[in-house]
């Protein structure tokens, strides 16, 4: 971040994850535009998660309750949620899913609760296919209810990123330089570099410069100031920085 090559950097993994994403997609979008990070693309009609594909069957289930729940509440006449309903049940059953699931599925989000139920407990699970559905069996005998989770996840796939700014160069930042003679410190902050703001009070107490407290406290006491051990104690915008300093 702020490098001037971080543009182009950008550009060049974006461009790679495009690639192989649409290269390995099994149905392309037929149009796929990008600038910067805004994207226009044309893509298949209806396209969802076929049922025989490798997910959860939760969250294929889920994929058909988001679909139906926005048929039945979106539409705001009879008509209109008829032909929504419609819509959903051709794009499902096209995708696979079969007609019983989909009408047990819309059963389940009609059917009005009837009573209070009882406290459930949960347990979070990666989903591997012929692994995690007998054990979602076993547990269900024990009223446990198993919500399934992706083996590898994108902060796996996408680490922390090893670079780390250095206290010097860090902006937008209060500060604290201590005397390294008594227990006095000053607290400034600025929206530069730290260390261009630390060389700038260095540069007051050679000169002793006036309006300068570093440099009034050191003159006037022939104190030293502890430059070394200056740390950052906060880090926020214009306002906050003066609030802090206050």
């Amino acid at each position: 971040m702020g490098s001037p090559v971080s543009p182009v950097v950008a550009n060049l993994c974006m461009e790679e994850i495009e690639e192989s994403a649409i290269n390995s997609s099994s149905v392309p979008p037929k149009i796929w535009k990008r600038y910067v990070d805004d994207s226009f693309c044309i893509i298949k009609k209806d396209n969802i998660s076929r049922s025989h594909s490798h997910h959860d069957n939760k969250h294929k289930a889920s994929t058909a309750a988001t679909l139906l729940h926005r048929a039945l509440k979106l539409p705001n006449s009879s008509k209109g949620k008829e032909r929504e309903l419609n819509r959903v049940y051709s794009a499902l059953e096209s995708n696979g899913y079969p007609s019983n699931f989909i009408k047990n599925i819309q059963a389940n989000k009609t059917r009005r609760s009837t009573g209070s139920e009882s406290r459930k407990s949960f347990a979070s699970l990666p989903y591997i296919k012929g692994v995690t559905e007998p054990l979602t069996r076993v547990l269900k005998k024990h009223d446990i209810t198993v919500v399934n989770k992706p083996l590898i996840t994108l902060q796996q796939q996408f680490p922390a990123p090893k670079f780390r700014p250095s206290l010097e160069s860090q902006t937008n930042v209060i500060y604290k330089i201590p005397c390294a003679d008594c227990s006095w410190c000053y607290i400034g902050e600025t929206g530069r570099a730290f260390n261009t703001r630390k060389k700038e009070h260095l540069r007051n107490v050679k000169t002793a410069a006036k309006g300068s407290r570093i440099a009034n406290h050191v003159w006037a006491n022939n104190h030293a100031i502890d430059f070394d051990n200056a740390s950052i104690i906060d880090k926020g915008g214009f306002r906050t920085r003066k609030i802090l300093e206050a």
